[in-house]
């Protein structure tokens, strides 16, 4: 009888163990899944320089950065095609573009993938473009 206690008592605590075991696995993989997005890491000017496109409803959105630090945007085609232009600076993983003419700036955290794809993100929408 006392040896019938025992190994219940032994089965009682592998059990115990068994569970915290799986308590503790399920509590990582939940809080590795509540972290924040990486950031993403610093760029480097060299990468950005030339012609990327994004289409937009069936237009291309081209970008051509150069390495004076310039920057073309042409958007539509055909007879509808617009050109603008301007500035850029690069600081970290922001690209900051300010167009001629304008007092405001607009700056995109920046993500390349790979490196034919340049993600553009302004904090609400994110948008591909891909290396010509």
């Amino acid at each position: 009888m006392g040896a019938e206690r025992r190994d219940h008592r032994d089965m009682n605590r592998v059990f115990e163990r068994a569970m915290l075991i799986i308590t503790a696995f399920v509590l990582i993989i939940t809080l590795s899944g509540c972290a924040e997005e990486e950031e993403p890491p610093d760029i480097d000017k060299d990468d950005l320089i030339g012609r990327w496109t994004h289409l937009v409803d069936m237009s291309p959105e081209t970008y051509a950065f150069f390495g004076d630090m310039k920057f073309t945007k042409t958007t539509g085609s055909g007879d509808s095609l617009v050109k603008t232009e301007g500035k850029y600076e690069v600081e970290g993983n922001k690209l900051k573009l300010k167009y001629n003419g304008s007092k405001s700036t607009i700056e995109y955290t920046v993500r390349f993938r790979k490196s034919t794809t340049l993600e553009l993100d302004d904090g609400s929408v994110k948008l591909d473009y891909r290396k010509e």
